[in-house]
């Protein structure tokens, strides 16, 4: 079971008393200004008042660091990179994306309701063409819409790049009395779109088992046992992989001994340096970690009143059905009953915050 706080909000409510609290500041500083820099000050003033710029970044979804350094996002879905912009004018922008390929499948759009706000959206269709560390971020230009004034640029640089998918079903079994370590290899994502054009490495408890194409990973394999049986309180592993994924069988080597517990932590790498999700098995199960992800702050508004949240086993199990509730009633709605899909659409119907709760079955 796990439990989520969703708080419904009204936005716009501290932002008058930060800007008031600004400008005292400045005009606290500039009390009875000498001739010395009197002009300087004048030319701040009239950046700071009459200009707009990008001033941040703010990257939301999810982004990783290969091993260069380089900021990367995946291209799992449509993904928005926000920019906020100091305007104290609440200045109509026109905006220009000069990115290293030209395409219609990036859109940069100034929010209307708060000015202050530009958002560059990536096409999914996009992001997968430009998969394997593309770079596909660029310099925003900024022009007043009205009398065509130009004021700074703004550049950064992001690439595209999907960490590999990890491994699931994990479970030791015995067979032959030694400890064999079961799970499923994901080798039809391995060879999709994301994925075609790198080289991965399988790790065992932080030891690399092979390398290279999804074929060869799968082969590594040890044969399979002609009979397994769970040890302790795993469930039997099912030989007959999920579709898009192989059974995989590690022999261990190690006898198996009463009282043992042992884990083997499993991952796979590519060679940009991204990791998947690292899963375990292990001889003693504990209880699995579930996790609830998604936006937890609604308003009242159209177009913001709705999120999406999901919930994962971290280890990687697999959940077959949810059942979703939230308490108390009449403050967001959540689907009825038990659902086979591990995410739920979520409104606000009135103020106030409420708790979501999830109970998984595995």
């Amino acid at each position: 079971m796990k439990n989520t706080a969703i708080r419904i909000c009204r936005k716009g409510v501290f932002l008058s008393s930060i800007l008031a609290a600004t400008v005292l500041t400045l005009f606290t500083a500039c009390d009875s200004p000498s001739s010395s820099w009197e002009e300087p000050v004048r030319d701040y003033f009239d950046k700071y008042t009459n200009t707009a710029a990008i001033e941040k970044i703010d990257i939301t979804c999810q982004s990783n660091k290969d091993n260069s350094g380089a900021t990367c996002i995946p291209s799992d879905g449509n993904k928005t990179i926000t920019f906020y912009l100091r305007n104290p004018r609440q200045y109509i922008l026109h905006t220009d994306f000069s990115e290293p390929e030209s395409s219609t499948d990036v859109q940069v759009v100034q929010d209307m309701q708060d000015k202050t706000i530009i958002r560059v959206t990536y096409s999914q269709s996009y992001l997968q063409d430009h998969e394997g560390g593309q770079q596909i971020g660029g310099t925003i230009y900024l022009t007043e819409s009205e009398t065509l004034r130009e004021f700074d640029p703004y550049s950064f640089s992001l690439k595209c790049n999907t960490p590999p998918p990890g491994v699931k079903g994990q479970s030791v079994q015995s067979y032959n009395n030694k400890y064999y370590v079961c799970f499923y290899l994901p080798t039809s994502e391995l060879v999709s779109t994301r994925h075609q054009n790198d080289t991965h490495t399988l790790f065992i408890n932080g030891s690399p088992i092979v390398t290279g194409s999804a074929a060869e990973l799968a082969a590594a394999s040890s044969p399979q046992p002609s009979t397994l049986a769970p040890v302790g309180n795993n469930a039997r592993f099912n030989t007959t992989a999920p579709n898009g994924y192989e059974a995989f069988f590690f022999d261990t080597n190690r006898a198996v001994a009463d009282g043992d517990n042992i884990r083997w932590d499993i991952r796979l790498e590519d060679d940009d340096g991204f990791k998947s999700r690292t899963v375990t098995a292990s001889t003693i199960v504990a209880p699995v970690p579930l996790t609830i992800s998604g936006n937890d702050v609604l308003t009242l508004n159209e177009g913001e009143k709705n999120t999406t949240l999901t919930a994962t086993v971290d280890d990687g199990s697999i959940i077959s059905s949810c059942e979703w509730r939230a308490s108390p009633d009449g403050i967001v709605t959540v689907p009825s009953g038990a659902q086979t899909s591990t995410t739920a659409n979520v409104t606000a119907s009135s103020g106030g915050v409420a708790t979501v709760t999830v109970n998984a079955t595995l």
